[in-house]
């Protein structure tokens, strides 16, 4: 019995000084990886904080998202920002992320937003709407400004006016549409009631 506690002593020991050793590498790596990005350097890996993931495992994944929008990735730092959410996050840290995911989302269709058209609008706005509602999830941001974070607040709006804007675009390009549509159709009747009208003078023998 006397062995049995030694033992397991030992082997308690070795794993709290085993999860030191982790929890100091993932935190010099971290100190690093951030040194690096704010020299711009946005290629450095993040694969060792993915192995050293613990225990606050929503970093690596924000970390990484940050490192892949600088790098103008935007679907893929969509990606590790939802990674990020999916672990407990502290709610001034969750706003951040939200944040950054949101304005990931929004670049993603900046192009579309920029030079739009009827073919691209429903799905634009589809995109800023869930880019919208992102901020709202668990307060970060409200309709009524009074979110957790006032940056999420400040988003929000705009990308609300990108919506609105957008909106307003697509009623006036469908009107255009619609008159240049009524047209043609006034243009194809006039054709068809002018066309063949004249007579037709017969010939005659006049001797």
């Amino acid at each position: 019995m006397k062995r049995f506690i030694i033992t397991t002593s030992i082997l308690l020991s070795g794993f709290v000084a085993l999860v030191g050793i982790l929890l100091t590498l993932r935190y010099t790596y971290n100190v690093y990886l951030v040194h690096r990005y704010n020299q711009n350097d946005y290629y450095v890996s993040t694969r060792p904080l993915e192995i050293f993931n613990i225990p606050e495992s929503y970093v690596v994944h924000y970390n990484k998202g940050n490192m892949l929008y600088q790098r103008m990735e935007y679907e893929e730092a969509i990606e590790s920002y939802d990674k990020a959410l999916r672990w407990y996050v502290p709610e001034k840290k969750e706003c951040l992320i939200r944040i950054n995911k949101s304005l990931a989302m929004v670049k993603t269709v900046e192009y579309d937003y920029l030079n739009p058209t009827l073919d691209t609008i429903d799905d634009t706005i589809a995109v800023l709407e869930k880019a919208r509602d992102n901020l709202l999830e668990k307060g970060c941001a409200t309709e009524d400004f009074k979110g957790h974070n006032n940056d999420a607040d400040t988003l929000r709006d705009e990308i609300q006016k990108m919506i609105d804007q957008l909106q307003q675009e697509k009623e006036q390009q469908e009107q255009e549409q619609q008159n240049q549509q009524n047209q043609n159709g006034q243009g194809q009747s006039q054709n068809n009631s002018g066309g063949g009208g004249g007579e037709s003078e017969s010939s005659s023998d006049n001797n």
